[in-house]
């Protein structure tokens, strides 16, 4: 772990048991809130993802810290071809809402859920075609780490697509972002009632974050070739691109 991670670590419990309570509890109201902090942004920004390498053949796809099944579903809804996909993630009750979620699209029987951690993920190497993960890598305890192990299981030629909130390069635009999450999204969750310690987190996760130019040296360090990124919203969300 680089000393930027452990700095990010001693900020924040990121432990897999921490992680997996806090997004418990959120879990009912995730995808209510998910819309009303990004204005609905998150779901355009995953379909531009999956569009930058859907012309791909993409056999086999492993969704990671996939929460409420968004991407997977994504994946079914853009990518025809795709025969296997597969979400995982460490908190249960977001994983049932995943599963009703795809059962509600009619995707009960093509995406397959498992309660893994990202960290140690329970495949064999070289088997995914396309990995995922959306909004969910600013969560783990060490970063490099987990690219290591994604790429474990990726196979030769295949590709990982990222999509995180990043800090704007623009000292304005980061400054209203950080303004936003660290002071306006916890009062939000207050008036509503919600868990305010978690808002507050995952306000603090995204500003402590690398910038793009910082993860995308990052990715490359952890053995990722090709290695592109598409910056939105003023630079304060970016989609990575690697190739294994």
């Amino acid at each position: 772990m680089n000393e930027e991670e452990c700095l990010n670590q001693a900020k924040l419990d990121k432990s897999t048991f921490a992680i997996s309570q806090m997004f418990n509890k959120v879990s009912v109201h995730y995808d209510f809130m998910n819309d009303l902090m990004t204005g609905f942004s998150h779901r355009m920004t995953r379909k531009k993802a999956l569009q930058l390498v859907s012309f791909r053949s993409n056999k086999r796809v492993l969704d990671l810290a996939t929460g409420t099944g968004d991407f997977a579903c994504l994946v079914q809804e853009l990518m025809k071809e795709t025969e296997v996909v597969i979400g995982v993630d460490i908190s249960r009750r977001m994983l049932s809402i995943a599963k009703n979620k795809a059962r509600n699209r009619k995707f009960k029987n093509l995406i397959t859920y498992n309660l893994s951690d990202i960290n140690h993920l329970p495949f064999r190497n070289n088997i995914f075609d396309l990995c995922t993960i959306g909004y969910g890598i600013r969560n783990v305890c060490n970063p490099s780490s987990v690219l290591k192990e994604i790429r474990r299981v990726t196979q030769k030629s295949g590709y990982l697509v990222i999509v995180e909130a990043t800090s704007s390069s623009n000292s304005v635009i980061r400054f209203l972002s950080n303004f936003y999450f660290r002071k306006l999204v916890p009062t939000l969750a207050r008036l509503l009632f919600l868990n305010i310690k978690a808002y507050s987190y995952l306000a603090e996760s995204i500003v402590l974050f690398p910038s793009a130019q910082k993860f995308t040296k990052m990715i490359t360090n952890t053995g990722w070739r090709k290695i592109k990124y598409f910056q939105m919203y003023l630079g304060t969300v970016t989609i990575f691109i690697a190739k294994k």
